[in-house]
Parts: C-alpha cells; structure tokens; sequence
C-alpha cells in the first residue's frame, strides 16, 4: 500500500538499463535520481530489479520517457538498523534493498538506503525475512542522489 504500481512501456532494452514510455496524462511522478522497482512480464512473481532514474524527457506526442540505469537485479527489502557510526547512536529500522554482485561488470554486493544513513566504517544489522539478523560494515559510498545512497559493503565480524 505504501508504493504506487504503474504499468510502463518498454521502448528499448539493454543489459545496463530501460527506456520507458508513458503517457504525458498517467499521472507517475518520478524525479531524477530516484530509485523504482521493475518487474518485467517474464520475471518470475516475486522477482524485482532496482533501477535509478537519469533523465526524463516529454515529447510533441504526448509521451514521456523515461531513462533506467539499472543498479541489480533480485534485489532483496531488508530492514537496516545503524548499529555504531560516526555519533556512535543507535537508530530505528528502515527499508533498504541489498543487491547481490554481478561479477561479470566486476560489481560488488550493494546496500540500497535513504539519504543520510551512510556513515563511513559504520555497521548496521540488517533483517532480512526468514533470517538471522546479519552484521555488515560499510566500506565505500558507490552513489549518493537526493532520494538514496548506494553502500558497498561486506559482513562483519562477530564482536
């Protein structure tokens, strides 16, 4: 309930990303730099990507498009908890995706989060359903836009 599910065209395809198309009037809003989930008609149910808006472009013909880097595919809710960092603070749980590596672009396991919970070195205690609470420590900021930050990270160890 808490996310708005539109049906896009697909004007073009490549391994790295997606142009959308949809009518001027659909009323979607997107911005630059945010992030959206994307499920193809031939994925499997349940199986999502994670993309990043990069630009937008309305046209003559009433049709505006939309282009999709994308960041990974499975991506996987989680909910993060900062468990030490910069203020050394303890934080609440909050909605973030993890996106496994793609070896083949020699990218490295990723943390998708809201703005402003990267903290270099920090560890956070991630949730994911039907597991133990898992430990991992940031190492790198891949990306920051004003809606997420895009955390490099690897497990933790055990204190």
């Amino acid at each position: 309930d808490m996310f708005r599910v539109d049906r896009l065209q697909i004007r073009d395809l490549s391994p790295q990303g997606l142009l959308l198309g949809r009518p001027k009037d659909a009323g979607a809003y997107v911005r630059v730099g945010d992030v959206l989930g994307i499920q193809r008609t031939d994925d499997q149910p349940g199986s999502w990507s994670a993309g990043v808006v990069r630009w937008l472009k309305s046209s003559a013909t009433k049709m505006t498009e939309i282009g999709i880097e994308l960041l990974g595919p499975q991506a996987r809710p989680v909910g993060v908890r900062l468990e030490s960092g910069g203020n050394g603070s303890a934080s609440g749980h909050t909605p973030a995706l993890t996106l496994p590596a793609i070896l083949p672009l020699h990218r490295p396991s990723t943390l998708l989060v809201s703005r402003g919970l990267f903290q270099p070195g920090a560890t956070y205690e991630l949730h994911e359903e039907g597991q133990a609470p898992r430990r991992v420590r940031a190492l790198q900021l891949l990306e920051r836009s004003g809606s997420f930050e895009q955390i490099v990270f690897a497990d933790a160890l055990p204190v």
